[in-house]
């Protein structure tokens, strides 16, 4: 676990260096509720959020399970100390707690009739039919065959013009191995239609797997979820949080003068602004 003061030499900026000044930050998910947090130590934040909740895709839902209440994460879910060192050291900051997650992986097609899981032998055959049925041996011998030898062949070819479509085609993969395995985990990753995964760039397919240590068939790396959800980080940041929130306030205009930065419905200048939203927001709103 990385210690809170690991944390803390990165916040830490000379007063000299950017002295005090207004900020505002512009979009409540987690990026911006962060950001919001760190500079608030600092200066007189205005954290700005078009609805009426804070963290954005960090979100939680309770749903009915058995009689108790499940919190369900929508949409930030699991992350590893490996991966996200400085998250981890965030969450260490906050003293938000996390536990363990199987990070199971299971794909049904054609309604039902091809089911399998990642869960060892048991997972592998779970429709026992399966341990009769060629193709299904050949796809599992083509997994670990792909796993074995992707990241070799992605650094013998060039990849930055290539699809996923593109790189199966090339590496030669089997429809079985494409159809019942790479689809169905990429789609599942992005969370996008099989119909359109197809189009994802290779060089960055290849570089998430490698990362994440998806292509090892043993040793990957260990996923931890929050305890609770994900809302309990997003309330502990908000806690910890100095300067002052506004939801449900839509930023319609960015405009620079001498005096500073203006956000429309700002009383006063602002000596900074962080926009952490989508790339194509912050031109739309500057002006």
């Amino acid at each position: 676990m990385i210690s809170s003061r690991f944390l803390a030499s990165k916040l830490q900026s000379p007063d000299d260096l950017f002295p005090r000044g207004r900020i505002a930050v512009i979009g409540a998910g987690i990026s911006g509720a962060a950001a919001a947090w760190l500079l608030s130590d600092r200066h007189d934040v205005v954290l700005y959020e078009q609805d009426q909740r804070i963290g954005g895709h960090a979100n939680t839902l309770d749903v009915s399970m058995d009689g108790r209440e499940q919190p369900v994460d929508t949409g930030f879910i699991v992350f590893n100390d490996h991966n996200y060192p400085h998250f981890t050291a965030l969450l260490d900051h906050l003293r938000v707690a996390s536990q363990p997650s199987d990070m199971s992986f299971a794909v049904s097609l054609d309604n039902g009739r091809m089911e399998y899981s990642g869960q060892g032998l048991s997972g592998l055959f779970a429709q026992r039919r399966n341990l009769l049925r060629p193709g299904h041996w050949r796809m599992l011998m083509d997994i670990v065959q792909f796993y074995r030898q992707i990241i070799a062949f992605s650094q013998s070819h060039d990849l930055s013009h290539m699809t996923l479509h593109d790189l199966l085609v090339r590496f030669g993969c089997s429809a079985g191995l494409t159809r019942g395995h790479i689809l169905p985990m990429a789609a599942a990753i992005w969370s996008t239609p099989i119909e359109q995964v197809l189009d994802f760039p290779a060089a960055s397919f290849v570089r998430f797997f490698e990362n994440h240590g998806l292509f090892k068939l043993r040793n990957r790396p260990r996923w931890r979820t929050i305890a609770g959800g994900s809302r309990v980080y997003v309330a502990a940041l908000n806690a910890a949080f100095k300067g002052e929130t506004r939801k449900g306030a839509r930023v319609l205009n960015i405009a620079r003068s001498e005096d500073g930065i203006w956000v429309k419905a700002e009383a006063a200048p602002l000596n900074a602004m962080t926009v952490p939203c989508w790339p194509a927001m912050p031109i739309r709103l500057w002006r």
